[in-house]
């Protein structure tokens, strides 16, 4: 069924109509009630009943200072807290459960601190964020002009989500004794381009782009392709060649390999894989 223009135009005349006179539907009140009242709590009451009917309650102000709380302000966290609650991995609520704990056994009045599960979260970020620049400044101010650069990608646990596991690629810098974790950064992917850009990405924030000299990594053809490794845009980006080190581990299994499966090792020169490599 259609309706014409006008009669809609009607209709929303009406529902306009209804709407101003449905406030008053329930107010039984005479018109001059507020003339009429003596009693100041009768007519103050009528106000507040009319103003709830119409939706326009207005609550009473209350004092700024009324309004304060009385939160906590002095900060029980420590560097050392915050390595003690991530060593325990402890999460937020049994933090705060187990510093209130704390507070009171020590006889102080736990009202006094700041321990919530929204400021405990808070001061560890602060903390982690400040032990984190304070070690990439003192790394930078002791380096070494030949540094060692060492990655290699590993399947970690999710922290928010259970049973998940997700692409990780750790990044070390090393040189004389010294070792520094630069980056652990979520890949995309193992592909060649998100490795190279995760590595390139870690040396350049540490600056780190001009003083590497050696690359240590696993022999996979992602890392040590000739052409499209890891390794090769690494020099691609960094302008300039580098040192490749396998990882000893990979150099341990082809020696096991060898020593498994080319028994007798003869010292004459003619070595058994040298004629199997010819023969082939």
């Amino acid at each position: 069924m259609t309706f014409r223009s006008h009669d809609q135009m009607t209709f929303r005349v009406r529902e306009n109509d209804l709407k101003i006179k449905l406030d008053n539907l329930f107010d039984i009140a005479h018109a001059d009630a507020f003339e009429k009242m003596k009693i100041k709590e009768d007519s103050l009451y009528q106000k507040t009943e009319r103003a709830r009917s119409t939706g326009m309650l207005s609550l009473p102000k209350v004092p700024c200072s009324e309004k304060a709380s009385k939160r906590g302000r002095k900060n029980l966290v420590t560097p050392k807290l915050v390595a003690a609650l991530d060593r325990c991995q402890l999460s937020i609520r049994d933090s705060v459960y187990i510093l209130h704990a704390v507070v009171e056994a020590l006889g102080l009045n736990s009202d006094d601190f700041s321990l919530n599960k929204s400021s405990i979260p808070r001061f560890r970020v602060q903390v982690r964020k400040t032990r984190a620049e304070t070690l990439k400044s003192d790394f930078q101010n002791n380096l070494s002009d030949i540094v060692t650069v060492l990655w290699v990608g590993k399947l970690l646990h999710v922290l928010d989500v259970e049973n998940l596991k997700e692409e990780r690629l750790p990044i070390i810098a090393t040189f004389d004794d010294r070792e520094q974790l630069l980056a652990i950064p979520k890949l995309e992917s193992s592909s060649v381009n998100h490795q190279a850009k995760a590595v390139s990405t870690a040396h350049f924030d540490y600056g780190l782009h001009d003083k590497v000299q050696i690359m240590w990594c696993d022999t996979s053809a992602s890392n040590i392709g000739r052409f499209n490794g890891a390794c090769a845009n690494l020099e691609q980006t960094f302008k300039r060649e580098l040192l490749l080190f396998a990882c000893r581990h990979y150099v341990y299994e082809l020696v096991l390999v060898f020593e498994t499966k080319m028994k007798p090792i003869s010292c004459s020169p003619n070595i058994q894989i040298f004629k199997k490599l010819r023969d082939n």
